[in-house]
């Protein structure tokens, strides 16, 4: 647990609020997910907990635009921290050990957080969930991502430089909490994925030594590579022409995320 907490606790070049502002508010795509997510929030909701809630943007934009106080836990002190001083009600918690009572919230929401959840957590994170809420739970995960893994040039140990540990796509998301039914699923975003053969991926993926561009903390030796600040790239039209034709010949679009809604089908 305490080697997930570097890896969620590390900004490296950014004060938390200089990477606040970079890598979420400013960023369209990560600004559109959420206010998505709170549309989808049931008219009459009074209570929600945010599960692996951050640093609490999410829960700062459902006040203001939705007039409901939330909760959120995190897993990282320094996210706490963050948000409980900007008014929001947060406490360091764990996913798979929720401390509150059966049915205590109308609306649970875990936005970018199962697919992180390793073994065990994950499992117990998704019954704990279910048994909190008394309504609703919405989610959002990475939809059919295609991973990328890279190696530690300390210990040699491959993994996720995001440490997400599945893929999900629709199928797998018909049936994730017990007493609970899809509603509705929305796909959102878009992003290049790779169509190259998968075990051409994987040869890939075994001879690729760390890309430069990869931020990332070593869950096996802790060997770290913190995020830095973005710089201007020089290179100009011709450059830009080359990127976007090896995208055209070697990737193709789809959606970046997908947002499932649970509604609670058995009574109480």
């Amino acid at each position: 647990m305490k080697k997930a907490e570097n890896w969620y606790s590390e900004f490296g070049e950014y004060t938390i609020e200089e990477y606040v502002q970079e890598r979420f508010l400013k960023n369209e795509d990560e600004m559109e997910r959420l206010r998505r997510v709170i549309s989808l929030i049931p008219e009459g909701t009074s209570s929600l907990l945010d599960v692996g809630c951050g640093v609490g943007i999410f829960l700062d934009l459902l006040r203001r635009h939705r007039g409901i106080q939330g909760m959120g836990i995190d897993i990282s002190e320094k996210k706490v921290n963050f948000a409980r001083a900007r008014g929001l009600l947060v406490e360091k918690g764990d996913a798979g050990s929720l401390r509150f009572e059966d049915h205590y919230f109308d609306v649970v929401t875990a936005l970018e957080v199962l697919e992180h959840l390793p073994f065990g957590t994950y499992e117990k994170a998704l019954k704990e969930i279910a048994r909190v809420s008394k309504k609703t739970i919405i989610i959002s995960v990475p939809y059919n991502e295609r991973r990328l893994f890279i190696t530690c040039p300390y210990c040699g140990t491959m993994f996720n430089p995001s440490y997400h540990f599945r893929i999900f796509k629709e199928d797998t998301l018909s049936s994730l909490f017990p007493g609970f039914k899809l509603q509705k699923i929305e796909k959102i975003g878009v992003v290049h994925q790779a169509i190259l053969p998968e075990n051409l991926m994987k040869i890939i993926d075994i001879l690729r030594k760390t890309p430069l561009t990869i931020e990332y903390v070593c869950p096996a030796c802790c060997f770290r590579k913190p995020p830095f600040k973005s710089k201007i790239k020089k290179g100009g039209k011709k450059k830009d022409f080359l990127k976007k034709f090896l995208l055209f010949l070697l990737w193709r679009k789809q959606p970046r995320w997908i947002i499932a809604v649970y509604n609670r089908s058995n009574c109480f």
